[in-house]
């Protein structure tokens, strides 16, 4: 390293480096695609027929379906290679159109990898048309693009992506963000489907289809269902924040119904309703005032 000051005024650095003995050489360990001139497939490996070092061989827990939407064909393949090394089931789409049509007719995908820049129908349009029926927890939407602006970033998380991989991709980066987004897309499917309450020694997982009702006393939460009734130590305000609004509607003070088995709402008296539920026992419960308007929005 050096520097010297110049006669005219300011300084020039300088520095060497000792040339290698070395002939030079790519590392295949990690791919790296571009673009489809770049692209890197498993065969182009010399004396591979695995995943790179680096890159864990375990198969993707349930063998996700993985729906990759690109309109560059060699790019496809190449994800589509490691991806079925994963053990994953791969459907592709070249356009937006033809995505939008996969995703309609079948329900089993689990994670979209989506390009942005296509013909037709950007991948923002794409995003945002998925959006319209599948949340990012039903359906992960991870961008794939060259595009790396901060302005585009805000574009695709505001069009409804859940990630977000700027080109050229790192097989091992696009991996392990995809196992993530699975990872958590089952956590959220689970905790979508149920809820687990803990009563002293013992817990009971119950799935929100389930539940009849809930009524609460001053200090536990009884939840009914067709079946059993199980006595919990909370409160109606902690157990009304764990469960989906859109299935469930505190009527009461001391009183939640799961509106699938909500039947009638009968007008008991001046300014007095009662809830009759569809359940085995043909339970009745009173509608208070201050809940009434916001029950009769989701009848």
């Amino acid at each position: 390293l050096g520097v010297a000051s110049r006669e005219q005024g300011g300084s020039v650095f300088t520095f060497t480096l000792p040339v290698s003995g070395e002939p030079a050489h790519a590392d295949p360990d990690d791919a790296i695609i571009k673009n489809a001139g770049d692209a890197l497939t498993i065969g182009d490996i010399p004396g591979r027929s695995i995943l790179p070092a680096g890159i864990g061989e375990d198969a993707f827990e349930g063998n996700p379906v993985i729906l990759i939407v690109d309109d560059d064909p060699v790019n496809v393949r190449v994800v589509q290679n490691y991806f079925e090394l994963k053990k994953c089931v791969v459907k592709t789409a070249a356009d937006g159109i033809a995505a939008l049509d996969i995703i309609d007719h079948d329900r089993a995908i689990d994670l979209v990898l989506l390009d942005i820049m296509m013909p037709v129908m950007s991948g923002y349009d794409v995003c945002r048309r998925i959006r319209a029926s599948r949340t990012p927890e039903e359906l992960p939407v991870i961008m794939v693009t060259a595009k790396n602006m901060m302005a585009d970033i805000d574009a695709a998380f505001e069009a409804g992506a859940n990630d977000y991989i700027v080109k050229p991709i790192r097989i091992s980066e696009l991996l392990a963000r995809v196992s993530t987004m699975l990872k958590l897309r089952n956590v959220r499917r689970s905790a979508a489907e149920g809820i687990t309450l803990h009563d002293r020694n013992t817990a009971y997982s119950l799935t929100f289809k389930e539940i009849v009702c809930i009524t609460a006393s001053s200090r536990n939460i009884v939840i009914h269902t067709e079946e059993r009734e199980i006595t919990a130590p909370l409160s109606i305000k902690e157990i009304i924040r764990r469960l989906p609004p859109d299935m469930f509607a505190q009527i009461h003070k001391s009183h939640i119904i799961n509106l699938r088995y909500l039947r009638t709402l009968t007008h008991v008296s001046s300014g007095r309703y009662r809830a009759c539920l569809h359940d085995p026992r043909k339970t009745e419960l009173p509608v208070g005032r201050a809940f009434l308007e916001a029950l009769r929005k989701k009848m």
